[in-house]
């Protein structure tokens, strides 16, 4: 272990001391949370308290809510979220994802129940009430605060499947029943055929703009097996989206409510939250707020935290956790782990440690106090790989594939890490855009890996721990990679694999199946960024991020935003050249090497090179052509031409490649892009090898 990352990680023998140390330095820093003149102010405020039935997995709450209408209209009905009811038999969610996700299947129902909701002191509104309001299936559209008839506004396509997520039946504005969504108490049942994922709380009086109301709700949430991101597993509990949390209201009177889907995730306003958390004898408490020492109790099982400006807070409850602390770029970095886990935890805190600064550097700087990272148990697949404000779920100490860019533990501990910006704190909607978070998040997360083997190679990151059985092999690979694989050109490989192309990666989540999900909007939007930097150069990409993340920081962007800042930084009329026809179209760069002529020309030969672009997107590409003697020739093929043909005199061609540089990870084949005189004469072995990594990134965890 080096010197330096003695210097820097705190010996977990010393945690609890370190910690009530830094719980109140990080408390008193909430208020040092960078301003901004968004982050939905005024903001919302949230008082939660759960306690804990650990032999049951069910937490007894109530949530305290503030909440102002920020819209220019007025606001005659207030709309909910209840996440929890997706793990119901027959839920929007089940019914999608046929009770599975990422191939952990459910063993388990899981729901949230209400058990008393009133605002400003008046009568509990549930007394009386029913869901036994007439269904409709009204689509196309948004829920707005000035139609109180009006359903949800997850704008779901008519005539598509529920198997694909599309066509859920979410209600519309103009369209629903003249009485569904309307009763004088608050409902479930609005337009999602078994699906008790939203309420709708009707007001006695619209509220108009710049008012506010406040929300009491009693409620009991029980925890599902976890299988998708929330739920339990022995006595670890990952209690995420676990109480009634408001939807969105969008300033021109809409609100951004929707079922809970299989595949898209969250959209919310920023808040501020105070947390409190009950558990039995033994137990601890993490949370993505800061611990409170005025409130908390660990003797007596009580935990309290709170939270600023994040628009959501999970805890997990479980035994014996271990903790890893350090002091990272002003951060206090916890990362939290079962025993046993040791140096699954080394892993994720060294991925943090190097990434968290670069990435405030490159985006904008990450304004919490804290930063917690939970490994899971094994058995608690299901909440791995998934993000929130200020925490993020990692891997447990599976095989972490050595050596092998891209794969393993720190490969989603660098995707989970981006998600800290996209979409924590821009905070997008996951369900309409979800490129603009998982696909921003796999180019970020993949660039920061590229970085961290590079920076190690050099010396110049936190070297592997040094009792890791696996790091000689590790530090070798590295070091000497009998075939060093390029990360991206294995993503396109794969992004293009099949017989039918990927959708494009701007539709919304409820308009993929799993397998297109994870190809058009992780895959091919982490490719077409790639593209940009290798075509354009790095510089400007880098800038191009840190100009949208710092402008759209708090801000709930859409992707005009993202379009904007490309054209703020290449140029106008970029976004629409190159950006749209990829997100929106599901363009791609397809090259190919049409031909190759060799004529006699008197001592010498007359060369005529032919290609052609086959996809509609068009991009600055090279031509490379290789002599017997001298240095290759590179010739231009400029965006603006379809077609190229280049004739020169002289020397034999012995070899022609269209894009040798790789720079066009759209481009679906490379297999005619490139011409030789002689067979290649790449040996078996790097070939069969390349194949070997190919499948380990495809089957690896």
């Amino acid at each position: 272990m080096s010197a330096r990352r003695l210097a820097g990680i705190i010996p977990a023998v010393n945690h609890v001391h370190i910690e009530r140390l830094a719980a109140v330095v990080c408390v008193g820093a909430l208020s040092a949370v960078a301003t901004g003149v968004r982050a939905d102010a005024p903001r919302d405020q949230y008082v939660l308290r759960a306690v804990v039935d650990a032999s049951a997995h069910s937490v007894k709450g109530t949530a305290d809510i503030t909440w102002t209408n920020r819209s220019r209209v007025a606001v005659n009905a207030l709309w909910f979220h209840l996440y929890l009811n997706a793990f119901e038999e027959g839920s929007q969610f089940m019914r999608e994802s046929g009770g599975q996700l990422r191939g952990v299947h459910a063993a388990g129902t899981g729901s949230i129940h209400l058990d008393q909701l009133s605002i400003d002191g008046g009568p509990d509104l549930l007394a009386g009430a029913t869901d036994a309001t007439p269904r409709h299936d009204a689509r196309e559209g948004a829920a707005r605060a000035d139609e109180p008839d009006a359903g949800v506004g997850a704008r779901a396509s008519a005539g598509t499947t529920a198997g694909t997520g599309a066509g859920a039946g979410a209600g519309a504005a103009g369209s629903a029943s003249p009485t569904a969504g309307s009763a004088a108490h608050p409902t479930t049942d609005v337009g999602v055929p078994h699906d008790r994922t939203q309420l709708r709380v009707p007001l006695a009086r619209p509220l108009r703009p710049g008012g506010t109301v406040r929300i009491h709700v009693a409620f009991t949430s029980y925890l599902p097996p976890v299988f998708a991101r929330t739920g339990y597993v022995d006595d670890f509990n990952m209690v995420a989206q676990w109480y009634p949390k408001l939807a969105r209201l969008d300033p021109d009177g809409t609100w951004a409510t929707f079922p809970y889907y299989a595949l898209g995730e969250f959209y919310a306003d920023f808040a501020d939250y105070d947390l409190t958390v009950q558990v039995p004898l033994g137990y601890d408490v993490v949370s993505g707020g800061v611990p409170v020492p005025d409130g908390s109790d660990a003797q007596s099982g009580r935990f309290r935290f709170r939270a600023e400006r994040v628009h959501d807070l999970p805890f997990v409850a479980a035994r014996h956790l271990e903790h890893l602390g350090a002091q990272v770029d002003g951060v206090w970095v916890d990362v939290v782990y079962p025993p046993g886990y040791r140096l699954a935890a080394a892993r994720h805190m060294d991925v943090v440690r190097f990434g968290l600064p670069r990435l405030s550097r490159q985006l904008t700087r990450y304004p919490y106090p804290r930063l917690t990272v939970v490994v899971p148990p094994r058995g608690a697949g299901g909440a791995a790989g998934m993000e929130y404000p200020t925490l993020f779920v990692g891997e447990g100490p599976w095989f972490p594939l050595p050596g092998l860019v891209y794969g393993g533990t720190e490969d989603t501990a660098a995707h989970e890490l981006a998600h800290q910006w996209f979409q924590g704190l821009l905070a997008s909607n996951e369900v309409m855009y979800p490129f603009l978070d998982e696909g921003l998040a796999t180019w970020t997360g993949m660039d920061l890996m590229r970085a961290l083997h590079e920076a190690r190679r050099a010396g110049d990151a936190p070297d592997l721990p040094a009792d890791d059985p696996l790091a000689p092999l590790s530090r070798a690979l590295l070091a000497e990679p009998p075939l060093p694989a390029d990360p991206f050109e294995l993503l396109r490989v794969f992004n293009f694999e099949g017989t039918s192309p990927a959708p494009a990666p701007g539709l919304p989540a409820y308009d993929y199946d799993a397998a297109d999900y994870g190809r058009a909007v992780y895959g091919r939007t982490a490719l077409l960024l790639e593209t940009i930097r290798r075509t354009w150069g790095d510089a400007k990409l880098r800038r191009t991020l840190h100009d949208y993340a710092t402008r759209e920081r708090f801000g709930h962007p859409r992707p005009s935003d993202l379009y904007d800042a490309f054209d703020r930084t290449y140029g106008s009329g970029f976004s629409d050249a190159v950006l749209r026809p990829v997100i929106e179209g599901a363009a791609v760069g397809g090259l190919k090497l049409d031909s190759v002529d060799e004529t006699r020309h008197g001592a010498g030969w007359r060369v005529t090179v032919r290609a052609s672009r086959t996809g509609a997107l068009s991009l600055p590409t090279q031509v490379t052509v290789t002599h017997p003697h001298g240095p290759p020739s590179e010739l231009a093929w400029p965006q603006s031409a379809r077609t190229f043909e280049h004739t020169f005199v002289g020397e034999r061609a012995t070899h022609v490649a269209v894009d040798a540089q790789r720079e066009d990870l759209l481009d679906p084949s490379r297999l005619d892009n490139a011409w030789s005189a002689t067979p290649s004469d790449v040996p078996l072995f790097k070939r069969l090898w390349f194949l070997g990594e190919a499948l380990l990134f495809t089957v690896g965890p």
